[in-house]
C-alpha cells in the first residue's frame, strides 16, 4: 500500500466553499468594508483575513494577549487543543484594526 493512500484521501471539492482567486478575495474584503452591521463583526472578519486563525480563537481574544509593541498575539495554552501556547504575528494592518477598536470602547 502506498503511503499516500494512508495519509491522504481525496474528497469532493463541491462541498467546500473557498475563494482561491485574488480578485474574488479582494471583492470579499471590499464587501466586508461596506458591511453595515456590528462594527466588532466587521473588525473580526478583517482581522481574520490577516491572521488566519479559527473564528473561535478570534472571538475569544483578550486585550492582554495582544502585544502591540511586539506585533504579536499570544494565545495561552489552556485555550488550545494541543495545550501549547501559540504566538501569532500581527501585521500592521491587523494592529491598526485592533487599535481602532480600543479607541471606540
Amino acid at each position: 500500500m502506498e503511503v499516500r493512500v494512508l495519509f491522504w484521501a481525496p474528497f469532493p471539492c463541491s462541498r467546500i466553499s473557498a475563494i482561491t482567486g485574488t480578485a474574488a478575495f479582494g471583492a470579499l474584503l471590499g464587501s466586508v468594508g461596506a458591511y453595515s452591521g456590528q462594527p466588532i463583526t466587521q473588525m473580526a472578519v478583517l482581522v481574520s483575513a490577516h491572521v488566519f486563525q479559527r473564528p473561535g480563537e478570534i472571538e475569544r481574544v483578550e486585550w492582554d494577549e495582544i502585544g502591540f509593541n511586539g506585533a504579536a498575539w499570544g494565545i495561552p495554552a489552556a485555550r488550545l487543543e494541543q495545550r501549547q501556547a501559540h504566538r501569532v504575528p500581527l501585521p500592521q494592518r491587523a494592529i491598526g484594526l485592533i487599535r481602532r477598536r480600543t479607541v471606540r470602547r
